[in-house]
């Protein structure tokens, strides 16, 4: 139980095995009564925090959802696809360049999730370009990371974006 104005924090990945990541369901007695935030760190060998972001809560809904890639200043592009379901879904996922659009679609079984990278095949997306996307399913949660690695294979910056 929260008092008004009050706050807690859990430290989920303390309850994933490393290098995993999973989703959390709130849910509170008034409606609107809550704001979740999720932080992220990347360590360094060291253990040295050298990157960071912070996502806001989403709300998993069906139908077709929007958001844009960039693959300019060798940046990678994922896209994180979480099923809130009870059952199997085919999420389809669709990109948009220069007027060809490329489509893939992705199994995921009842409550998990997966990274997609935009920045692969089979998505004809290519490096120094930009372009829309869309993905559809049902009861989804989703983001678009936006990832630029250092040219030593850390983390240089990562955002996220929203896809609604």
């Amino acid at each position: 139980n929260l008092t008004p104005g009050a706050q807690y924090h859990v430290d989920a990945s303390a309850l994933l095995s490393p290098g995993m990541s999973g989703a959390a369901k709130i849910v509170s007695s008034t409606t609107d009564g809550l704001i979740a935030q999720s932080m992220f760190y990347f360590r360094n060998s060291a253990g040295s925090i050298e990157g960071m972001y912070g996502s806001q809560s989403i709300s998993a809904n069906s139908g077709v959802k929007t958001s844009s890639w960039n693959l300019f200043l060798n940046m990678q592009n994922w896209l994180r696809v979480f099923n809130t379901t009870n059952t199997a879904q085919s999420v389809t996922v669709t990109t948009f360049l220069n007027g060809a659009s490329a489509q893939h679609t992705v199994s995921l079984p009842p409550k998990t999730g997966t990274d997609i990278g935009l920045h692969n095949a089979p998505f004809n997306t290519t490096p120094n370009s930009f372009g829309l996307m869309t993905v559809s399913g049902n009861g989804l949660s989703t983001e678009m990371l936006r990832l630029k690695n250092t040219g030593s294979g850390g983390v240089d910056f990562i955002f996220p974006l929203a896809v609604r």
